[in-house]
């Protein structure tokens, strides 16, 4: 069964990735949107309680052992390996479609590709050259401000920061004492959604779902969850994704998910004659449950517990990057089925009038 799933932000939100505060930084600036490895989080622990599996207490939220089997088929047991090439076991949940937004009347908007208002000259037997589609005036770096990511339909166009509205939060922190530190200043920057927009993304799973209340991000962000079964999008997101992005004389493949190709990021290079791309750092939680002994009034027993470490840092090519590209390998390396169940790795390919 598939539905549309629509999360609407109550405040602020904040979507950290691998830069956040330490010893050297004292700025944290949110992303956008959450990666979709949150999402398949919050789907899980909202599945576990939705069918009474998931034990909420002051001390921590845990599976009891009984329920172990029923939560095993629900949601599956293993922790998401994004370096996996197979298909992974998330128990009822079947896939999960990338993240973009919708508006008041389910208009779909998705974040425009990174040559947005550009158009790459042939390259037979020349030197790559960008241009202004409108003025077709060669790119040079003093252009380059003219050049920003948008959210876009097919029949309308926003800046960012009229959709993601910036709120700045600025202090000091305090010690244990109650005073301040000489590096204690931070600058944190997250954003409001504009009232009529929703994010949104379609999930296709074997039992049903209700709406609810979800956290979602740092600072425990709420969202309103709506879900809505068998809605037009569900099977039409992805062409009213596609039918975005323009035509252009040069074959092109547009990433519309950030993308992981593990250690094959040289070859994704050369079999591209150019490239307009950035990476994006993410990291995940392990977790690993060990033993200990619990000292209390009775004698010593062991008990399970969880201890929780960051993974090591998995760079990923940014959604929107732009690969003009003259074979079809560049597809065969991002073709992932772990990666793609999920809403990674969603590409979709323009041909263009000369294929170089």
């Amino acid at each position: 069964m598939k539905y549309l799933i629509k999360l609407k932000p109550l405040d602020k939100f904040f979507f950290g990735r691998e830069q956040t505060f330490g010893d050297d930084n004292y700025l944290a600036k949110s992303h956008y949107m959450p990666q979709q490895t949150q999402i398949l989080g919050m789907l899980r622990k909202e599945l576990l309680i939705q069918h009474g599996l998931l034990t909420r207490k002051r001390r921590g939220e845990w599976v009891d052992e009984h329920n172990y089997d029923q939560a095993k088929k629900l949601v599956g047991i293993e922790r998401y390996d994004i370096t996996s090439t197979n298909k992974p076991d998330l128990g009822t949940i079947k896939s999960l479609s990338p993240l973009f937004l919708v508006d008041k009347d389910d208009v779909l908007f998705y974040f425009s590709a990174k040559d947005y208002g550009l158009q790459l000259n042939s390259v037979q037997n020349s030197i790559p050259k960008l241009v202004f589609r409108d003025s077709q005036k060669l790119y040079k770096e003093k252009d380059a401000k003219k050049l920003h990511t948008v959210l876009m339909s097919k029949e309308k166009t926003y800046n960012i920061d009229e959709v993601f509205l910036l709120d700045e939060q600025v202090g000091i922190k305090k010690n244990r004492e109650g005073g301040s530190d000489d590096n204690a200043f931070f600058k944190k920057s997250l954003y409001k959604l504009k009232k009529e927009f929703s994010f949104a993304f379609v999930l296709d799973i074997d039992i049903a779902l209700n709406d609810a209340i979800v956290s979602l991000g740092g600072e425990r962000s709420l969202f309103e969850m709506k879900v809505i079964k068998e809605h037009t999008l569900c099977n039409s997101y992805e062409d009213k994704i596609k039918e975005i992005f323009e035509a252009d004389p040069v074959s092109k493949l547009i990433l519309l998910t950030d993308t992981y190709i593990d250690e094959k990021n040289e070859d994704i290079f050369s079999n591209s004659s150019f490239a307009i791309t950035d990476t994006v750092a993410l990291r995940t939680i392990n977790s690993k449950v060990t033993k200990r002994k619990n000292g209390t009034k009775r004698e010593d027993i062991d008990q399970k517990e969880y201890k929780f470490q960051k993974s090591i840092t998995y760079n990923f090519f940014k959604q929107g990057s732009v690969f003009y590209c003259h074979t079809n390998k560049l597809e065969e390396l991002i073709k992932n089925d772990n990666l793609q169940t999920i809403g990674y790795n969603k590409y979709t390919t323009i041909k263009g009038e000369s294929n170089e």
